[in-house]
């Protein structure tokens, strides 16, 4: 399991993620590599992130890549229709080899192995991102500026989605989702492992460029975040206290009226 957090920032598309794998058998890998940079025939470029079934969802990716490599981005959904069709095809393969099954039997058989991906480019100067799954099958485009896929989700949108993040560039679109996937990790044991980040940028007019962020650079911004929370806490247990006494007091100065 995982999470994953996509914002759409005024100088480019961060998309931040934890590094948790859990096998089937119960072995927890922390460094899964969760974000992918896809290529096109023409020289753009975007990023995919996987969360879910591992198995699964990387088969899923290595045929997006793949695909990618002979299509370039011509639409607003070029990549969506590349993980359209790699979703597609890992369907088909499993009908072929449950042959035989009923339509039940294969959709639970989707359900069990099921995973999640979030796409983000540019076209033609606009930021997307779209999610998809193995169940639905079919990439949506997220219209919000703020996307939130894995098992964290929830949290994530209690920690992010309260913010106006409509003037946040990169810097602060990282700082926000570090600190959102750092907390949403102490608080749910699924998520874990190193946070890695990247963005995709248009550096050129109708160019989509994406990078994913150096493990030591990320270091700098999981330390501050965390320096952030512990402070936070600290002034959030201080401005309790503050505010019993406050009410304390005034109900000392001012009792109730009491009626016979």
């Amino acid at each position: 399991m995982t999470i994953i957090i996509g914002i759409k920032c005024t100088t480019g598309i961060l998309v931040a993620c934890d590094s948790r794998t859990t096998h089937p058998l119960g072995y927890i890998d922390d460094n899964a590599a969760k974000l992918h940079i896809v290529e096109f025939q023409d020289g753009n470029s975007g990023i995919v992130a996987e969360a879910g079934n591992a198995e699964y969802s990387s088969i899923a990716v290595e045929n997006l890549i793949r695909s990618a490599k002979t299509k370039t981005i011509s639409d607003y959904r070029s990549m969506a229709e590349c993980a359209d069709s790699a979703i597609g095809e890992m369907k088909r393969k499993i009908r072929d080899q449950n042959a035989g099954a009923s339509a039940e039997e294969l959709r639970k058989i989707f359900e069990d192995h099921d995973f999640e991906l979030m796409m983000a480019h540019y076209f033609n100067g606009v930021p997307y991102i779209f999610t998809t799954s193995l169940v639905g099958g079919l990439a949506s485009k997220g219209d919000h500026l703020y996307a939130a896929i894995g098992c964290g989700w929830i949290l994530s949108d209690f920690l992010i989605s309260r913010l106006d993040v409509s003037e946040f560039g990169t810097g602060q679109g990282i700082w926000a989702a570090v600190y959102a996937i750092e907390e949403i990790k102490r608080f749910d044991n699924r998520c874990g492992g190193r946070t890695r980040a990247a963005i995709v940028s248009e550096p050129d007019p109708g160019k989509s460029q994406a990078v994913i962020c150096a493990d030591y650079a990320m270091q700098q911004v999981i330390d501050e975040t965390l320096a952030f929370s512990r402070e936070s806490a600290e002034q959030w247990k201080q401005t309790i206290e503050t505010r019993i006494r406050m009410a304390i007091a005034r109900g000392l100065q001012s009792p109730p009226d009491s009626h016979q």
